[in-house]
Formats: C-alpha cells, structure tokens, sequence
C-alpha cells in the first residue's frame, strides 16, 4: 500500500518534521552533519517534495554522494564550530564513517569499535557565517545538527538573533548511548526564544516562540495516523514488486517457450510420419522392381510367372518437394524394364 511519507531517518525525525510542515511543497533547511543522502537522512523526504538546502558534510565520499545525489541543495565539505578555521577531523572508514567527528575522543572510540581512521585538517566556519552567504533572505524552516559530541560549539556559533529557524533538531545524547549531553547547549537555545518541545530519546526538537502554535504536532510520538512507512520497508516492498514483475516475465517466456515446444514436436511428429511413408515408398518400389527384374529373367529362361503387383499408392499427401523426386526414381526404375522388354522382344521374335 502506498504510504504519504516515507522516512528516511533513523529515528523518524523527519515524520515529526513532516506533521510541521504537512502539505508543504517548498521550503528550506539546514543539515549539519548530514552524511548520506539516503541512509538515515533527515532531509531525503523533503527534498523529494521539492525543498532544498544547504548540506553540511565534511566526509569526504559522502561529500561526493551529495554533490550527486542533490544537485537543487548546497553542499558543503566543511566543518562547523564556534569560530572560523581549521580543525582536526577523524573520518572513520567503510561502516564506521557515521562515527566520524572534530571531537578529541572520536578517534578512540572509532577504533575501539573495530572501524580505521584517518585523521585531516578541514576548514571550519560558523553557522552565520554560512548563512550569510547562502541563506542571508531565506526561511530557514528547520535546522538539523549532528556532529557527534560538538553539539555545543554548532549551536554557539549561530546567531539566533539575525537567523531563526522554525524549528531546531539536535541530536542530545553521546554517540552510541542513552546518557544526555544537552545540558551544555541547550540553557543557550532556551535563552535565545526556544522552546525545548519533544525529546524522542535520541534527539530534542526546539520550536522559536513566535510559532508556538506548532506545538500541538508534537503531543504524541510518530504513529499509524502519520501514514507513514520506514524506507527500509518501502525498498522491501519495491523488490518485492519487481521481483514479482520479472517472474511474471519469466512466466510468459516460458509459456511462449512451451507452446513452441509444442509446436516444433508437432512439426517433428509430422517429419517422422513423412519419413515412415517415404520408407514404405521406397521399399514398396524396389520390391516392384525386383519383381520386374525376376519377370524379365524368367522371359528369358522361358518361364510364364504372373505380372509384378503394381505399386501401392502412398496414404499421405506428401511435399512436392518430396513426391516429385519419389516419382523421378520410380520412372527411373521402370525404364530399364522398358529397355530390357524392347530387347527380350527382338530376341524372341528372331527365334520365330
């Protein structure tokens, strides 16, 4: 069954965003930490409505995928803190790289968990001053921030005074745990005119006080009345369908192939009945002429014996293309006979 949302996100983050902004074919976001484009995204649902935005992303491969994979949005292979410069980030390779962070203690706990690292500079800058170059006149309808432990300095280097998203999303708990890190930033978002709305145990959602009417989209966690349906499910169901698609094809073909089967046994049935009447012709020919043969060497030793059977004609209609050569060899085997008759006949009409 279709669904009307389909969550990308990997705590339905963006089911809660889609009540907000319910019917809502364009708007504007910001993603700090976006990572995939797909897999886990906060952002995959809108943009397939129509939004765009701006992706902040400074691992490198998922930095490609996005350039790809959104081409409306601004991608950007940075860093974001509380000031502008360079920093330290520790990109966690193959599965590892949602663990990926400026964070001192990433690195550790990368490896710790099993995953290679490799450690560059990259670029850092502030959420202002990234809004003022790509966002100065826009709405910025809800702001998404995951960096993996620096929450704090992303949420301190926004000047939520000149740039008030609707709504803010930061992830508040320590990576890959249930313990809570929201003590430092969030007093900060609170003191700036938010209000700290729904806690869905791994994220809290901040609406600015000029939109609290909004507020009622948060009463209850994500349910069956959002009509919804986990990406994951989705993609299950997609192959499912074109599994079912291709075995219907497979069917067909092999419909077809059976009926040519079929037809080509009929058509082998029928050669093996031609080439069975062909044997009889041919045998029923050369009995006729042995039986000429013997006719004529009994004239000549002076034996009277009964004529030879005539040839029996053939039961089936046979191709032309095989009773004309049929008919060519039997001619062929009655003119010796003629020939040989003509001669007995000279002989015996001397004798008298």
């Amino acid at each position: 069954m279709e669904r009307g949302v389909i969550s990308y996100a990997q705590n339905f983050e963006d089911v809660m965003l889609a009540r907000v902004f319910a019917n809502q074919d364009q708007g504007f976001y910001i993603d700090v930490g976006a990572g995939d484009p797909v897999a886990d995204s906060v952002t995959k649902h809108f943009y397939d409505l129509g939004w765009s935005g701006i992706n902040i992303e400074p691992n490198a491969a998922k930095y490609e995928q996005l350039c790809e994979a959104r081409p409306r949005d601004i991608n950007l292979a940075i860093a974001v803190s509380d000031r502008p410069g360079r920093v330290l980030f520790h990109e966690g390779q193959g599965q590892g790289w949602g663990l990926s962070s400026c964070c001192d203690s990433a690195c550790d706990r990368i490896q710790r968990l099993g995953f290679t690292v490799q450690s560059r500079e990259v670029e850092s800058t502030t959420l202002t001053s990234i809004c003022d170059v790509h966002a100065a006149d826009r709405v910025i309808h809800f702001l998404k921030i995951d960096v993996e432990g620096l929450e704090e300095r992303v949420v301190r280097g926004m000047d939520l005074a000149r740039y008030r998203p609707v709504l803010i999303v930061v992830e508040s708990t320590r990576p890959n745990s249930q313990e809570e890190t929201d003590a430092s930033w969030r007093p900060h978002l609170l003191s700036n005119g938010y209000r700290d709305i729904y806690f869905d145990g791994l994220n809290r959602f901040f609406l600015r006080q000029e939109c609290a009417n909004l507020e009622s989209s948060f009463r209850t966690p994500p349910n069956l009345f959002d009509d919804f349906q986990p990406h994951a499910v989705a993609r299950r169901d997609e192959i499912i369908k074109e599994a079912g698609a291709q075995i219907a094809s497979l069917h067909s073909v092999n419909t077809s192939l059976h009926a040519n089967i079929i037809e080509q046994q009929a058509t082998i049935n029928e050669l093996k009945t031609t080439i069975s009447d062909l044997k009889h012709r041919m045998e029923v020919t050369l009995e006729w002429a042995a039986q000429r043969f013997d006719a004529i060497y009994n004239q000549l030793m002076g034996r009277d014996l009964p004529k030879p059977t005539p040839i029996a004609a053939s039961p089936l209609d046979l191709p032309p293309h095989v009773e004309g050569p049929l008919h060519r060899l039997e001619a062929a085997l009655r003119q010796p006979w003629r020939l040989i008759r003509r001669q007995v006949v000279r002989i015996v009409g001397r004798r008298n």
